[in-house]
C-alpha cells in the first residue's frame, strides 16, 4: 500500500515533505504548491471560509484578535499560531501553508516572531500583506510592539486601510471599527496608567524571563533592570555569570521580585530569585494570549500583565481592577459595533 492509499502513511508522508521544504526556504513556487496539494481537506465551516474568500490569516493571535475586532464577525480571521505557544520554537503545518497562501489578506505580526512566514508569504501570487511591526514602526530589531497599546491601537488602523483595499468591507465601516476599538486601547491605557501610578518610581522596576516588555517599560514610566535571557527570543541560554551579575543587581537596587512568563518553563527564574533572595511575581503573557481567561484578549493581556506586575512591585497589596474590568468588555472574537 503506498502513501497515496494508506491515511497514517499519507500523514507521515506530509510531514516528511514538509521537513524538507522548511530547510529549504528558497525553494520555487512549485515546490510549495506540491505540498500544499498533498493536504487533505477538512471539514466544515473553516473550509467553506477559506473558498468563499472571506477568511483573514494573522500570524499570531495578538495580531489575529485587533483584525477580528476591525473586520467584524463577517469576516473570519484564523491564527497560524495557536494561543499559548513560544514563537520562538514554533514550527508551522502544511495546512498552515496553505491558509498563507490561500487567504485574500495575511496580517503579519512582523519581525522575528513570525520569521517563518516570509519563505510561504514570497509565493503568494495574489491578495494583500500587511507587516504591522513595520506599519507601526516598532524599535529596531524588537517586534514585541504590541505591548505599547499606543501602536496597538495605530495597528487597527492599519489593518482597516488593508482590509478595505482587500475588498473585504466598506472603507468607512472599517474605519468606524478601528476608531471605536482606538478608543477602548486609550480608555485601557489610562486605566494601566492610574493603576501604576500607586507604586513608587524606585520600585518601578522591572526583572522579566527575556526582552519582552520595553515597549510596556517606555510607555508606562517603568525600568527594565534586567531580564534572565539577555535576549529579544526565548531561545538563548544565560550564563551562569550572567544570573550571578543580574542577582547581584538586584539586591542592590532592592528588587525582590521577578517575573517569570507564559509558555517557557520558569526554571531560570526561579534559580535567578534564589539567588538574589526575591520571590517570583505572576507569570506575564509576553509572546502571546491566553487560550482561555482574562487575558485571552489583546486588551485582556495588557491588563493582566499590568495586574500582575502592580501585585508583583507592591508586595500583593494592590491589583489593577478597573484595568480587568474594561477589559473583559472585549472578549475574543467580538468586534465594536459598526
Amino acid at each position: 500500500m503506498n502513501a497515496a492509499h494508506d491515511p497514517a502513511e499519507k500523514f507521515f508522508f506530509h510531514r516528511r515533505a514538509f521537513a524538507r521544504l522548511s530547510a529549504w526556504p528558497r525553494l520555487p513556487a512549485l515546490a510549495v504548491v506540491v505540498v500544499i496539494a498533498l493536504v487533505g481537506c477538512g471539514g466544515g465551516e473553516k473550509q467553506a471560509a477559506e473558498r468563499s474568500g472571506r477568511t483573514v490569516a494573522a500570524t499570531t493571535v495578538v495580531a489575529a484578535d485587533i483584525a477580528r475586532a476591525v473586520l467584524g464577525p463577517a469576516i473570519a480571521v484564523e491564527s497560524v499560531m495557536p494561543a499559548g505557544v513560544d514563537p520562538h520554537e514554533f514550527e508551522p503545518r502544511p495546512n498552515d501553508a496553505r491558509l498563507l497562501l490561500d487567504s485574500p489578506l495575511v496580517v503579519r505580526s512582523g519581525g522575528s516572531i513570525d520569521a517563518w512566514s516570509e519563505r510561504f508569504l514570497a509565493e503568494r501570487s495574489a491578495g494583500r500583506v500587511v507587516d504591522l511591526a513595520r506599519a507601526v514602526r516598532a524599535v529596531a530589531d524588537d517586534p514585541h510592539w504590541w505591548h505599547d497599546p499606543e501602536r496597538g491601537a495605530r495597528a487597527a488602523f492599519v489593518v482597516a486601510r488593508a482590509g478595505a483595499a482587500a475588498g473585504l468591507a466598506d472603507r468607512q465601516v472599517l474605519r468606524r471599527r478601528a476608531v471605536a476599538y482606538e478608543r477602548r486601547v486609550r480608555r485601557l491605557e489610562q486605566a494601566i496608567r492610574s493603576c501604576l501610578a500607586v507604586v513608587p518610581r524606585n520600585r518601578r522596576l522591572l526583572v522579566t524571563g527575556h526582552r519582552s516588555l520595553s515597549y510596556f517599560a517606555r510607555r508606562f514610566g517603568l525600568l527594565e533592570v534586567g531580564s534572565v535571557i539577555p535576549s529579544l527570543s526565548t531561545e538563548a541560554e544565560p550564563s551562569p555569570r550572567d544570573l550571578a551579575r543580574l542577582a547581584a543587581q538586584m539586591r542592590r537596587r532592592g528588587i525582590d521580585v521577578v517575573f517569570p512568563e507564559r509558555g517557557v518553563s520558569p526554571r531560570i527564574e526561579r534559580a535567578l530569585a534564589r539567588q538574589a533572595g526575591a520571590r517570583l511575581g505572576q507569570p506575564l503573557w509576553t509572546d502571546s494570549l491566553a487560550p482561555r481567561g482574562p487575558a485571552a484578549s489583546y486588551l485582556g493581556m495588557l491588563a493582566s500583565n499590568a495586574d500582575a506586575i502592580v501585585r508583583g512591585l507592591s508586595g500583593g497589596r494592590r491589583g489593577c481592577p478597573q484595568a480587568l474590568r474594561l477589559a473583559a468588555q472585549h472578549s475574543p472574537g467580538r468586534s465594536p459595533a459598526a
